[in-house]
């Protein structure tokens, strides 16, 4: 591996059509490599280890851990990691630092600055209007096994304390981030071309197939009211973690969001407005931070 290199981390965030983009990526693996890119996604890296820290030890030995990365870097001089759970948790389940949006966002990308001093690194993230963010990630938390009621959930994290500015103006500040590439999931669907050509410019656009998978569907409102009541049962509240994401994931499959089954969504009216122009002013501030490059239909 040259003393400098390129170095992308796309790291989400969780329930902004992360998954769909990696598909996307893994599909074209072949096409980035001929343009000098590695690409790396979950299921490369997850089916090897836990994850990528656990593949990459951060604080063991230095040496060690750039060696792994050269061995990551084979066909070009681009090396593009896609991962949300570099991010860690939005909120750790254990409560700490409540209010602040992925409080360990900036932790490996300190550590990576000793690992990698002379990297040029960019970030690429997805960001989400808040009500429809929280309403997702606790959805994902029942259908994780977890027992908690969105009203619980809401106090835990500290809502809407929350902030994409907050987070972002975080990793602005790090000396090693070169850039970060944000774009809005709302304008993924319009957007993902022009995304696809500013990550990769050398790459033929025209060449590159998107996957036709469906984005991973939230819980609809029948099926969350069912998987409600179920677990107001001590039978079910009890069973094993495993047992319970079963359920819950059995309910979302029974009842799919579609023509017979809305959206689940817990906000009003005024939550949803209050939600929209916090979003659309945080949006505002964060075009404006140094380093980000903000991409727009």
């Amino acid at each position: 591996m040259p003393p400098a290199f390129d170095l992308t981390l796309h790291i989400g965030a969780h329930k902004t059509a992360t998954s769909h983009f990696q598909r996307s990526l893994r599909l074209n693996r072949a096409l980035l490599a001929d343009f000098g890119t590695d690409i790396y996604v979950p299921k490369d890296l997850r089916n090897r280890t836990e994850g990528i820290w656990d593949l990459v030890d951060l604080d063991g030995n230095r040496e060690e851990a750039r060696n792994t990365f050269t061995g990551l870097l084979k066909d070009g001089n681009h090396l593009f990691l896609s991962e949300e759970n570099l991010l860690r948790q939005a909120h750790p389940l254990n409560g700490a630092m409540p209010g602040v949006l992925y409080p360990y966002a900036t932790e490996w990308v300190r550590k990576l600055s000793f690992i990698l001093p002379e990297t040029r690194l960019t970030l690429a993230i997805s960001i989400r209007d808040y009500a429809r963010f929280y309403r997702s990630l606790y959805a994902q938390r029942l259908l994780a096994g977890h027992v908690m009621s969105f009203e619980g959930f809401l106090r835990q994290a500290c809502y809407p304390n929350g902030s994409w500015l907050e987070m972002l103006t975080r990793l602005v500040s790090l000396r090693i981030v070169k850039e970060i590439v944000l774009w809005r999931f709302e304008d993924y669907g319009a957007l993902r071309g022009a995304i696809l050509q500013y990550l990769f410019p050398r790459c033929d656009g025209s060449k590159f197939v998107w996957s036709d998978r469906r984005l991973n569907q939230t819980l609809s409102q029948r099926a969350m009211a069912e998987l409600t009541e179920s677990l107001t049962k001590d039978e079910l509240r009890q069973d094993t973690q495993d047992n319970r994401k079963m359920h819950a994931q059995d309910m979302r499959k029974l009842y799919p969001v579609g023509d017979m089954h809305s959206v689940w969504d817990p906000w009003s009216a005024q939550e949803r407005e209050a939600s929209t122009q916090r979003y659309a002013r945080d949006v505002s501030q964060i075009a404006q931070l140094a380093k980000v490059t903000y991409l727009t239909p």
